[in-house]
């Protein structure tokens, strides 16, 4: 667009962030002003700000994952300050567990070589410090690494296999059921009870069908959402 024009420019990156709907805002509006306290405040301040995050992630379940469920759910739903704070915590999630169990070597990663940087920096820089190592998958001819290669990377020390559920520069979709259901398999050859299944899914909910999206999920360990992404 030329800058003498005066026209606004028209959003067109709706995958890099996208407005807040109006209805998120109203849903907030509460405890921006008269319920503002701690949820973890044991007063009285601290009552409704806690029941509200216990309902917010049981909505997270039912409506993304399809899971009804009761309590606060905690250990299931994590809220972090974004994307990358998010998939961060699920990769080291998945590393301190492997350590957990008594292995003092570097573990091994399966990744792609398309990932958001989020996940694919994030690797490379524990990767750069001797911390872990890291199988890179290519994409083939259709934009996502295939299943195949995927589960054929995945050895006995295998920590972790971290997949982009959609490419936030292509738009494509990974055949994210098929790759965990190799994963699964080549663990179950290999007699290993890993490894553990991440995946980035920031660019997934609200564009891919909502029942595509859960029958795709339902075997993996781990999944980034993003509520920017949403709206």
């Amino acid at each position: 667009m030329s800058s003498s024009s005066s026209a606004p420019p028209i959003y067109l990156d709706h995958a890099a962030t996208t407005p807040v709907h109006p209805s998120a805002v109203g849903a907030m509006m509460p405890y921006l002003t008269s319920h503002f306290g701690n949820p973890s405040s044991s007063h009285a301040y601290g009552a409704e700000p806690r029941r509200a995050v216990a309902e917010a992630r049981r909505d997270v379940l039912r409506h993304f994952i399809g899971r009804e469920g009761t309590g606060d759910h905690g250990d299931l739903v994590v809220f972090t300050g974004g994307g990358t704070e998010a998939d961060n915590l699920a990769i080291d999630a998945a590393l301190r567990a492997h350590r957990a169990s008594g292995t003092s070597a570097a573990p091994h990663v399966v990744s792609t070589s398309v990932e958001h940087p989020a996940v694919g920096s994030y690797l490379a820089a524990l990767e750069g410090r001797g911390a872990i190592t890291v199988t890179w998958c290519r994409a083939g001819p259709h934009g996502h690494a295939e299943p195949a290669e995927v589960a054929a990377a995945v050895r006995a020390d295998t920590a972790l296999v971290s997949v982009m559920y959609v490419q936030n520069e292509t738009g494509t979709v990974s055949p994210l059921a098929r790759i965990v259901a190799a994963v699964r398999e080549a663990a179950r050859t290999l007699g290993i009870a890993g490894p553990y299944v991440h995946t980035d899914a920031a660019q997934a909910f609200g564009k891919v069908p909502a029942g595509a999206v859960r029958r795709d999920l339902a075997d993996v360990d781990a999944v980034t959402v993003v509520g920017h992404k949403l709206g």
